[in-house]
């Protein structure tokens, strides 16, 4: 699998990490499993740096409103998300994810997964 992640629900955090090719399915795969676990609240560290797939903008707002949709079906409201897009193209992609996805969720790209963590520190100390 593409995806590698772990929910650390004493800090209510989902840390993840993409990597090579990535699927629509398998992004459904973890939003499904972080939905049943309760954690779709919680604060989102996504790494997609190392990520080789470039997905259409009709995919990004398909995936965009799939993922709205948990919050529409009781699974709490999403929590911010910070995106490690370090080079170029996976930046780009994440970018046009951030346009297209519309919510209202806190939502920043970063170029390092030192400054992700730090914003999202500063997002949960008060929760």
């Amino acid at each position: 699998m593409a995806l590698h992640w772990t929910i650390d629900h004493e800090a209510r955090l989902v840390d993840v990490t993409a990597e090579g090719s990535l699927t629509s399915a398998d992004i459904k795969d973890y939003l499904d499993q972080v939905a049943a676990a309760g954690a779709m609240p919680y604060a989102k560290l996504f790494d997609i740096s190392a990520v080789d797939t470039a997905f259409s903008v009709e995919e990004l707002a398909t995936l965009g409103k799939s993922i709205r949709q948990y919050a529409i079906d009781g699974f709490g409201p999403l929590g911010p998300l910070a995106i490690v897009a370090s080079e170029s193209h996976t930046h780009l992609q994440a970018a046009l994810y951030a346009d297209s996805a519309g919510s209202n969720r806190a939502l920043q790209i970063f170029r390092n997964k030192a400054q992700a963590q730090a914003w999202l520190r500063g997002r949960t100390k008060s929760r």
